[in-house]
């Protein structure tokens, strides 16, 4: 999937010359490693626990969880003490029911949405994001407009 997801990034904004990325099994293995050594695209791993590595990162998924994504069907918080928040609305007598093969019933899984639907919607509010000012400090460019001031050539 990780594949999947880079050949998707060069196909919709060109080749980067380097990746910032952390140091998941899935960025480290093998495999990938070899897919960006034959594109000739070097990749900088972020010290391992050091967030700070790649702050804009962290701080987008934090933006993205508190965005639009936190009122799909199904979100359960992005923190145990969320999640037994959001459980505790359900109606005990639903929390306590099993399946036919005697397991708890998961919880707050009604009208999910399929992949590709969560996918679009994920799409639009990072898109969103990068199009607006919505809470940036004066003068900050959003990163389509960062994007669009680099006069470097872009490779496709």
């Amino acid at each position: 999937s990780l594949t999947r997801l880079l050949w998707k990034a060069i196909d919709k904004f060109g080749k980067p010359d380097m990746i910032k990325g952390d140091n998941g099994k899935d960025y480290l293995s093998k495999d990938f490693q070899s897919l960006l050594d034959s594109l000739n695209i070097s990749y900088d791993a972020a010290i391992a626990y050091a967030g700070e590595q790649k702050a804009l990162v962290e701080r987008r998924f934090g933006t993205l969880q508190r965005a639009r994504l936190s009122q799909m069907h199904g979100h359960i918080g992005n923190s145990l003490a969320k999640r037994e928040m959001i459980e505790q609305k359900t109606p005990k007598k639903e929390r306590k029911a099993k399946d036919e093969y005697g397991f708890a019933k998961k919880t707050n899984q009604k009208l999910l949405h399929t992949f590709s639907e969560a996918c679009e919607l994920l799409e639009a509010e990072v898109i969103k994001w990068n199009m607006s000012k919505v809470r940036r400090k004066k003068g900050v460019k959003t990163p389509l407009e960062l994007w669009n001031s680099c006069d470097r050539a872009i490779v496709k």
